[in-house]
């Protein structure tokens, strides 16, 4: 009986390691390296269009609402960098907005912006997608707006890339 049990141990160690062999061989751990164009390396480097600083819009009055940090906005994405910060609130979007400054909420209503949806995190680098054919030029502010409470939030004025 033991050597049975010898004999069928022993051949699953020899059936388990010749899987993995043959397996890696098969599909082997490391993908290879594809090969990149100078072509295609130019087609995903996005441009830069503008740069600006979040502030916060209303400190005299309003202190419990804040904003720091820099904005990168390129030809396909805007990008809020690795030192942005908000206090913290409810329902909160990200918006491009074609007027600046933008220091009130005010200032906002009554004007056609882009929504680039719900604000990811309170603080660190977040990346927001940009529509198709959006004529970037026209956009002067990016914006953190409360969508909850109807508040501005943050604003940061847009300084374009010459």
């Amino acid at each position: 009986m033991w050597r049975a049990l010898e004999a069928l141990f022993g051949g699953l160690l020899i059936g388990l390691g010749a899987g993995i062999v043959l397996g890696l061989k098969l599909y082997p751990l490391l993908p290879a390296e594809p090969q990149v164009t100078q072509a295609a390396v130019a087609q995903r480097t996005p441009e830069l269009v503008a740069r600006g600083a979040f502030i916060q819009t209303n400190p005299y009055f309003d202190r419990s609402r804040y904003g720091k940090g820099k904005v990168s906005v390129y030809d396909d994405h805007v990008l809020l960098e690795d030192d942005f910060e908000v206090s913290p609130g409810p329902g909160f979007r990200v918006l491009l907005v074609p007027k600046s400054p933008i220091r009130r909420a005010a200032h906002i209503s009554g004007v056609m912006y882009v929504d680039l949806g719900p604000l990811r995190a309170f603080a660190g680098a977040q990346k927001y997608d940009l529509p198709r054919g959006l004529s970037l030029k026209t956009y002067k502010s990016v914006v953190i707006w409360g969508a909850t409470n109807k508040a501005l939030i943050s604003a940061a004025d847009l300084a374009f890339a010459e």
